[in-house]
């Protein structure tokens, strides 16, 4: 479980879409794929439930045109026929891509549809909509042959003419299936063979249970028309999860404003920031180290010119040894009780990042938590937690690192966001800087943010300001500063000492 959102990241990357993890709500907009937040453990069916959704819904994303839906002459019944094939379609087809969905959607699909008996509806029409569905999935997973049998055989006795036509064009649909507009055409046809049929049965015998049932059928509304497999999935994943405030939960990206550092600010922030630069620049020089080596360029090594006749490696190079390789994200606090504190905070924040800014062999980002609240008035299921990137990897340094104090203290929400958008880099070493002088909206899901990112590799060191409670999440890497006057030096001190042994792990 601890290991989702990195996974969530990865599957995002190699996807192409967006996963978050937070609030009450499992869906999809068709862009980005919200989960609710997680338990801090759970089994392997649950795992198995989140793993297959997200491959459910990424298939949709990259495989369905969602503008077929735009029509509104479409009725329930044949939005949720479409859905059927067209989550069989798309499944399909991310298979085919990234094998292991395979894998995932067989589980889901024997944990759905055969472990789970399918009741017998009271609607003798409703029968049919699970036979469908049934027929379908069975075209993948054999095992579910027993539970369509079951209603198979219900709606031959109540449809007994309407059931060899279902299954002519059930084998139809199983070749022709090849995009969106082909499910939605097929869709269309099976909605006309029962409505013809619900004509026939009206002349027969308008009165018949089965007659209405299926003329019911034919006029459903949505709600009154069985889920997809997204929805029970969503559902499930929903019913298991926690409290937003107990659970596992990734910060969302959203804007918060950002002025500019008066002149004096930048002139007062450099200055407090000449010991750093000097020391950096130093360890710099010191752990990149030069050698001269044979090359076929360079300048002429008059020592090799009697292998003239075999080699053509006659000059000299100098090569540079790998240096610092490193990928530096400076996470700031700006949750309401640092009010009084940001404007030094917003400096030294600005005087580090300046300085590693301008070192070879650094990467350095920003970001500040929670995001302006005001200003996200359409966030979905409020009281989401929040981040925002001040400076990302890679932007050009700038100056607007002036910052409004809000909200609560979601750090360990953002220290999932912070190593999902670092763990890709290819950075051999990743540090995560921490600045706060608060508890933790979740000290839970802190504590299990920084045991895997112990595990993966990322580095942490925190600054606690007039406040111990960083200490118990990085007691070995963190200090606590009583006056606001301490926190540039406290912040030099500790980006000093983790680049010092990465200076000793280079000549290891």
């Amino acid at each position: 479980m601890k290991a989702l959102p990195m996974l969530a990241s990865i599957l995002g990357s190699k996807y192409g879409v967006r996963v978050e993890i937070n609030g009450k709500k499992a869906y999809t907009d068709g862009n980005v794929i919200h989960l609710p937040a997680l338990p801090l453990k759970s089994d392997e069916t649950f795992l198995n439930l989140v793993r297959g959704f997200l491959d459910h819904e990424s298939a949709h994303i990259r495989e369905t045109d969602f503008d077929i839906l735009k029509d509104k002459s479409l009725s329930p019944l044949t939005k949720n026929i479409w859905n059927i094939f067209e989550d069989w379609r798309v499944e399909n087809a991310i298979a085919k891509i990234f094998p292991g969905c395979r894998t995932n959607f067989d589980w889901l699909i024997e944990h759905e549809f055969v472990k789970k008996k399918t009741p017998v509806p009271q609607n003798a029409a409703a029968q049919i909509i699970n036979y469908i569905l049934l027929s379908v999935r069975e075209w993948d997973v054999k095992s579910v042959s027993e539970n369509r049998e079951i209603i198979g055989k219900e709606v031959g006795n109540n449809f007994p003419d309407l059931f060899s036509k279902l299954n002519a064009i059930l084998g139809q649909v199983k070749i022709g299936c090849k995009s969106s507009a082909d499910c939605m055409d097929y869709a269309r046809k099976v909605v006309k063979i029962l409505e013809d049929e619900s004509i026939e049965m009206e002349k027969a015998d308008s009165k018949s249970q089965n007659t209405k049932d299926l003329q019911k059928l034919i006029q459903a509304r949505g709600g009154e028309l069985p889920d997809g497999l997204g929805e029970i999935l969503a559902g499930e994943i929903e019913g298991a999860a926690p409290h937003v405030r107990k659970g596992l939960s990734v910060a969302s990206v959203y804007e918060k404003r950002l002025d500019p550092l008066s002149q004096n600010e930048i002139e007062t922030a450099k200055r407090a920031s000449t010991a750093l630069r000097t020391r950096l620049e130093s360890l710099l020089q010191s752990s990149v180290l030069k050698r001269r080596a044979p090359s076929r360029c360079g300048r002429l090594d008059t020592m090799r010119l009697y292998k003239l006749n075999y080699s053509s490696k006659i000059f000299l190079r100098n090569e540079e040894k790998a240096g610092l390789n490193t990928a530096i994200h400076i996470l700031l606090d700006s949750s309401g009780s640092m009010l009084g504190k940001m404007p030094l905070a917003c400096q030294a924040t600005y005087a580090v990042a300046d300085s590693l800014y301008k070192i070879k062999g650094i990467k350095v980002a920003v970001s500040a938590f929670p995001s302006d609240l005001k200003d996200n008035p359409s966030r979905p299921y409020g009281g989401s937690p929040t981040i925002s990137h001040v400076l990302k990897y890679g932007q050009k340094m700038h100056r607007n690192f002036k910052l409004n104090p809000n909200g609560g203290t979601p750090l360990g929400e953002s220290l999932w966001k912070v190593m999902q958008e670092a763990y890709l880099l290819s950075e051999k070493r990743k540090l995560i800087l921490i600045i706060t002088d608060g508890n933790p909206d979740s000290l839970e899901n802190s504590r299990l943010a920084i045991e895997l990112g112990n595990e993966l590799g990322f580095e942490f060191y925190g600054i606690g300001i007039e406040d111990q409670h960083i200490m118990s999440l990085l007691p070995e890497s963190s200090c606590v500063i009583k006056k606001i006057e301490e926190l540039a030096p406290a912040m030099f001190g500790l980006l000093q000492n983790a680049l010092l042994n990465l200076k000793r792990s280079v000549y290891k």
